[in-house]
């Protein structure tokens, strides 16, 4: 499969006080996928606003006709950038939230299959940013990766020595109900009041175990806190860095390497140790666990106890329908608080998941609003890291989103979106959906879709950037080109005349010529325009 183009289908939410028949063209899936037919393409990225448009009356009949016309359209899944709050947190490690995410998942890939969508593309992560919630008042119902109570998975056998650190580490128990050492200060007071006797090994001992037991009712409790979800966060991180996890060990030491680059030190990876786990540096880890929840998701039959809910790699499977995650946008003061942003993360997600149906979208706009280079990410994905890109959404490459401008003809941004396109095909991205997604005013696409036709056409030649052709442009082949390219190279130095202290030329080899051949420097000069 070559490159297929496409564009987005805008959203209702967006013309709410526009005029009755340019709302019609939004209101529902069935109205949004005709979009495409007027713009130059046979693909359209459907936004969905709520999962009730996948009830739209006649739906499938107005679809089944699309196709027939020759039209494919893939859906872009509920987001924060549609105007509502986002139902779906994949990186959530609260109860309900986790749980609720994971059955309206199923619930939109199970619809999409139905439509014969060619994908349902999410942001990767569009929940509290994890250095605000301590800001945020939550209910310490926590889960694990899988979904199951927190308190559960610290009862698995393996993860006993995980509950003795748990226990132990103040950053944790003062988010509850106070250290262990000051429970078993208590206790022991106690002791010597009523039994008035010293506390023994075995009377610690069994102090501990309370402890224990009470940490784990603890975490599964409707209690509101301040902040409740960071205790999941830093119990996950340390099961992985005991595991050894392949997105510790991935994304971490990625991430620890730049650190040490630009700080020219050396860190110690542990969350025991305070500096790599608090302050800024909490992006160094949160990204890896941010990934863990979603990679529990899509690989249920994984958990220890049994699967808690139904693995929607099946329902990919059985719809040959590619689910991609997209890095979510950063707006403004909240530019590098995402959870999980970077697409080199993502890849890294994508890998670990491990199957053919789960893919990695590009979005420049929302990498450079995360605060993110472009560049230096691209350098650092892996040779083959490509081959898993299916998505790449265009446009004016903005950090300020969402913008979703137009790309000019023959503009630096046309040059620019095409030189990191062609880095990412040398990675490996030699198929896939690029698509301008479309934004507000009279004309949201422009001359986008004859600019994505150039690119595409280049890619697939693989033009190196530095010889693509004047056709790439916007300027046609003709001899009228190169005759004001020569002009303009004449000319170069024309601001310069007048401060030369040596005597100056007025005319050019080819006026020079024209003199030789009996013309004279004014006649020349009128003619050298025409």
């Amino acid at each position: 499969m070559a490159y297929i183009l496409g564009v987005s289908s805008g959203i209702f939410g967006a013309v709410r006080g526009a005029e009755p028949r340019e709302r019609m063209e939004y209101a529902g899936i069935s109205r949004k996928v005709h979009y495409a037919i007027y713009k130059g393409v046979k693909f359209n990225q459907i936004d969905i606003e709520s999962v009730t448009e996948f009830k739209e009356p006649a739906l499938k009949k107005h679809l089944h006709a699309m196709r027939n016309l020759g039209i494919d359209y893939a859906f872009h899944g509920e987001t924060r950038a549609f105007g509502a709050e986002v139902p779906v947190k994949l990186d959530s490690a609260i109860d309900d939230e986790y749980s609720r995410s994971h059955l309206r998942l199923l619930t939109s890939l199970r619809k999409s299959g139905e439509l014969k969508a060619k994908y349902y593309l999410l942001h990767s992560s569009e929940s509290e940013p994890f250095l605000r919630l301590r800001f945020a008042l939550q209910p310490l119902m926590l889960v694990d990766i899988w979904g199951r109570p927190l308190s559960v998975f610290l009862e698995d056998k393996e993860n006993e020595e995980l509950l003795d650190w748990a226990i132990r580490q103040e950053f944790i128990t003062r988010l509850l109900r106070g250290s262990l050492e000051e429970f078993i200060k208590s206790r022991t007071e106690t002791l010597k009041f009523t039994e008035r006797r010293e506390a023994t090994e075995e009377d610690i001992e069994r102090f501990t175990n309370e402890f224990k037991e009470r940490f784990k009712r603890d975490l599964n409790s409707s209690e509101p806190l301040y902040g409740a979800e960071r205790i999941a966060y830093y119990i996950i991180a340390k099961w992985m860095e005991m595991n050894k996890d392949f997105l510790w060990e991935t994304i971490v030491k990625q991430n620890v390497e730049e650190y040490e680059e630009r700080n020219g030190e050396k860190l110690e990876v542990t969350m025991d140790n305070p500096k790599f786990r608090e302050a800024d540096n909490y992006q160094l880890w949160v990204p890896a666990v941010a990934a863990k929840y979603i990679w529990g998701h899509f690989n249920q039959e994984k958990c220890p106890t049994g699967a808690v809910f139904e693995d929607p790699k099946k329902i990919l499977e059985e719809n040959k329908l590619y689910f991609v995650i997209e890095s979510p946008m950063g707006p403004p003061g909240h530019e590098k608080l995402n959870r999980l942003a970077r697409p080199l993360h993502i890849h890294h997600l994508v890998k670990a998941i491990g199957s053919e149906w789960i893919r990695v979208a590009w979005d420049f706009e929302h990498i450079l609003s995360c605060d993110i280079d472009v560049d230096e990410e691209i350098k650092r994905l892996p040779d083959d890291a490509g081959s898993l890109i299916k998505v790449i959404h265009l446009g004016w490459p903005t950090p300020i989103g969402p913008a979703h401008i137009p790309i000019p003809v023959g503009s630096e941004q046309q040059l620019i979106l095409y030189t990191w396109l062609y880095e990412l095909r040398k990675r490996g991205f030699k198929d896939g959906y690029l698509i301008f997604e479309r934004g507000a005013g009279k004309d949201p696409i422009g001359k986008s879709v004859q600019v994505m036709r150039w690119i595409k056409h280049e890619l697939e030649n693989d033009t190196p950037p530095e010889k693509l052709p004047d056709e790439f442009f916007g300027l046609p082949r003709s001899p009228l080109v190169a005759r004001q390219r020569l002009i303009i190279l004449e000319h170069a130095f024309d601001p310069l005349k007048g401060v030369l202290k040596v005597p100056e030329e007025e005319h050019t080899l080819l006026s020079t010529a024209a003199i030789r051949a009996g013309k004279r420097p004014e006649e020349w000069k009128k003619e050298e325009l025409r």
